[in-house]
Formats: C-alpha cells, sequence, structure tokens
C-alpha cells in the first residue's frame, strides 16, 4: 500500500510543473513524504490519549504544513512567502486502511519545520477532532529512518503519530 502511495505522490510532484527544483544541487533538495493513521476514538475512551478499540477512518483529509525560511527553500516555493517564512500545504485523504501520505521537495529539517493536523472526517458519526498525538493544534513528524530513491532524488519518510475523531456525542453509541 505504501509503495503504491509513493509512486503517486513522485508522479504528483513530477507532473505540477517543478521543473525548477533541478537547478538546485539534489544533495540540498529532498522529497518528504509524510505518512500516518486516521481512527475513529472509541466512546469509551473519550477525553483520554487511548486508541484502544478505535477503527480507521477511511476518506478522512489531513494537511501537512512545513514552514522554512526564505533561502532554505528551492525557487519553485518563494511565490508563497509570507513576511520572512515559506509555508507549504499539502492535503492528503486515507485509504480504505485510514492510512494517508503525502510529499513534496523540501529542504531544511521536517522534523523542525513540519505538522500534520486534521481537517475533516467524512463520518457524520465521528467528525470531532481530538488532539491525541497534537492532531487538533500540529503533530511533530518523526524520522523513523525509512529512506528510498527515486531517478534523482532522495526520499525521506516521515511519520505522525496515529491521530483520530472522535464521535460528538457518544450518549447513542454506548
Amino acid at each position: 500500500v505504501f509503495a503504491l502511495h509513493l509512486v503517486a505522490i513522485l508522479l504528483s510532484v513530477a507532473v505540477a510543473g517543478h521543473s525548477q527544483i533541478r537547478r538546485v544541487p539534489a544533495a540540498q533538495v529532498v522529497v518528504v513524504v509524510v505518512e500516518g493513521v486516521v481512527y475513529c476514538q472509541n466512546c469509551s475512551f473519550r477525553g483520554t490519549w487511548s486508541l484502544e478499540s478505535a477503527a480507521t477512518v477511511a476518506a478522512a483529509r489531513v494537511g501537512v504544513t512545513c514552514l522554512g525560511r526564505k533561502n532554505q527553500v528551492p525557487p519553485l516555493f518563494h511565490f508563497l512567502i509570507n513576511s520572512s517564512k515559506v509555508i507549504i500545504r499539502r492535503t492528503a485523504s486515507t485509504d480504505a486502511a485510514g492510512f494517508y501520505a503525502a510529499g513534496d521537495f523540501y529542504k531544511g529539517d521536517p522534523a523542525r519545520a513540519c505538522y500534520v493536523r486534521l481537517l475533516a472526517s467524512p463520518e457524520a458519526a465521528c467528525d470531532d477532532p481530538t488532539n491525541i498525538n497534537y492532531g487538533f493544534k500540529g503533530a511533530a513528524l518523526k524520522d523513523e529512518g525509512k529512506r528510498a530513491t527515486a531517478g534523482l532524488h532522495d526520499i525521506m519518510i516521515y511519520s505522525a503519530g496515529p491521530l483520530a475523531f472522535q464521535p460528538a456525542s457518544c450518549a447513542s453509541m454506548q
């Protein structure tokens, strides 16, 4: 499943007109892929960070945001400049197993500059975002040492802790 997500991300990055990226030395710019899983927290554990008995959420949307200094990113992203920071945003939807992957070219330390937030759940019975692993405020990325190469690009794969929505009301579900 991950391999299919990675191929789709690389194709979308390559097709999206990133030809200017090639002017930056390959050692300075990598493709960063962020992966994770989204759950619906069981009502029995509401108010905790427990995901025991949680179900995955298909078609949930998450947002990946990366911040960086103007001189730390490829020229293609300079149109996103806001003061001295550049903001790179990508959204991803989870697959049938609740897994998501989003990626783009980036220069810098994604573990320090990027985060993931819950955006939307398609399940009306479970669409209240929780702050489990800071999914509401912004979950930090973890470098688990996963690396790959595609063509001339190095790929660094980061993960965010599992994120979760919860039912807005549990009274009818218990």
